[in-house]
């Protein structure tokens, strides 16, 4: 299942999801950073601006399970791009080898990035990015390889210039195995890689029917065709496939050996571009050079319309093992905006306060990874999540341990800190959302208070983001 669809410190922006409502103004970014104003937005979920840098617009190109997100700053006045790692409110530039601008394709759930950086003299290479680190992984003997995947074991799948041809390759271990080509053919590439060290890719064939093939311990299967060249999308833990075949574009599933047609209605071309590990596939319908696009969700031999935002058009681009889905759709005002579809229903996510956004991936926490404009017009990449005021009264909890844990609190102040905290988390889980919000108000007045005085007990530098943390939270909680 693919995940995806660029040392700067960044504050985390964060807007409110709640309909009809807008959030608090939020927080200064930091210097070199921009940030939005905030937006419109659908119920139970959070917006986070991941940022910028100036002259740049952001996207996020993917997401792990962890929350970590791969993207990349795209410069305006140059179209150039620098790819970024955005971990819980830390944003990283990975660096370009010495290159002139580097994009991310994927990262797994270790933290590991791959993809390429355009080198000064041409020619594009490779890189996987580690605990700050970014390594060429080479080539096949030529001057061009690009990264497009990588599993958890931290094996590595893409294409690389061989000769006046380019083969696919698998990366482990510190080398490059070139992973050759179907019979006949001179052409092929690596596009995704499961935990199985499954290989999924295309090669192009003498006939031009099929091309689509699954490469398992140094063997290369073709997936065959149901008439004639094929296209391959995506790739389960199971070995699952979806792609497309033939000149009219038919969606197809292929299980061990097995290829079948999604069955589109007539007239219609269909484009996959996920499967999950049940096997559910997302993707649109569409007619040829129109915008007439249309979701679908094709389980057990049945392909469903997911629905549109009001507008005619809608596309689904990914499926966590939930069966979440994401993507965009336009309103009945003719913009085009994020949505997530879950039983049935779809949703909303609103815009960083601008005209138009798009979900591209999602974790399997229910995590959306995007773009949006803002308010300036700028396009920032964005994280979806739930509201979860108890999670975030626990993050704050946690601060607080850390300064009982260091000294800065003795036990009386830190128990007392931690009474109101937990009388919030009752309320809360009891439903009583005004005492809860009574007991955060009262904790932020405690802090105050220790931050007051001529002896004070905390600096503002460490009182003022537990101030910030839980006013956070009550905005959460007052627009629930």
């Amino acid at each position: 299942m693919m995940k995806r669809l660029p040392q700067t410190l960044v504050v985390t922006v964060v807007f409110l999801v709640t309909s009809g409502a807008t959030s608090a103004t939020p927080p200064v970014a930091a210097a070199g950073a921009t940030s939005a104003t905030p937006p419109f937005a659908t119920a139970n979920y959070v917006a986070i601006d991941l940022g910028t840098i100036p002259g740049a617009d952001s996207f996020g190109a993917a997401i792990n399970n962890a929350g970590q997100v791969a993207g990349r700053y795209r410069f305006r006045d140059t179209r150039m791009s620098r790819a970024f790692l955005w971990d819980n409110g830390v944003v990283i530039e990975l660096g370009m080898l010495g290159g002139t601008e580097s994009g991310p394709w994927d990262i797994n759930n270790a933290g590991q990035i791959v993809g390429d950086v355009t080198m000064q003299l041409g020619g594009r290479r490779a890189f996987i990015w580690e605990n700050g680190v970014m390594t060429d992984l080479g080539t096949l003997g030529g001057d061009r390889s690009q990264a497009l995947d990588i599993n958890d074991a931290g094996q590595v799948v893409g294409h690389a210039e061989l000769g006046r041809s380019s083969h696919a390759f698998l990366w482990e271990d510190g080398e490059m195995k070139d992973l050759g080509v179907l019979p006949g053919g001179t052409l092929s590439s690596a596009y995704a890689i499961n935990e199985r060290g499954q290989v999924l890719g295309e090669s192009n064939t003498p006939t031009g029917v099929g091309g689509g093939f699954l490469w398992e311990n140094g063997v290369m299967t073709d997936l065959g065709s149901l008439g004639g060249p094929t296209g391959v999308y995506a790739l389960n833990e199971a070995g699952q496939v979806a792609g497309q075949y033939g000149a009219s574009n038919r969606a197809f599933v292929w299980d061990n050996g097995v290829m079948t047609d999604l069955g589109t209605p007539a007239g219609l071309d269909a484009l996959p571009y996920d499967i999950n590990n049940a096997g559910q596939v997302v993707g649109c319908t569409y007619v040829p050079y129109t915008s007439k696009n249309r979701a679908f969700l094709w389980e057990n031999g049945e392909l469903t319309d997911l629905g549109t935002l009001g507008g005619p058009y809608a596309q689904a681009f990914a499926i966590n093992d939930a069966g979440q889905v994401v993507g965009h759709s336009d309103t009945a005002a003719g913009v085009r905006h994020a949505f997530l579809w879950e039983d049935g229903v779809m949703t909303d996510l609103g815009t960083l306060g601008g005209t138009e956004s798009s979900a591209g991936a999602i974790n399997d926490g229910g995590q959306i990874i995007g773009q949006s404009e803002t308010v300036s017009g700028e396009i920032h990449a964005v994280l979806w999540r739930v509201v979860d005021p108890v999670e975030d009264i626990q993050q704050v909890t946690d601060m607080v341990t850390e300064l009982n844990d260091d000294g800065t609190l003795n036990s009386g102040q830190g128990n007392s800190l931690y009474q109101m905290l937990a009388g919030a988390t009752t309320m809360l889980h009891a439903g009583n959302t005004r005492p809860a919000i009574n007991n955060l108000e009262a904790f932020i007045h405690h802090v105050e208070a220790m931050m007051k005085g001529g002896n004070p007990v905390l600096t503002p530098e460490q009182g003022q983001p537990l101030i910030d943390a839980a006013q956070s939270v009550i905005d959460l909680i007052l627009n629930l």
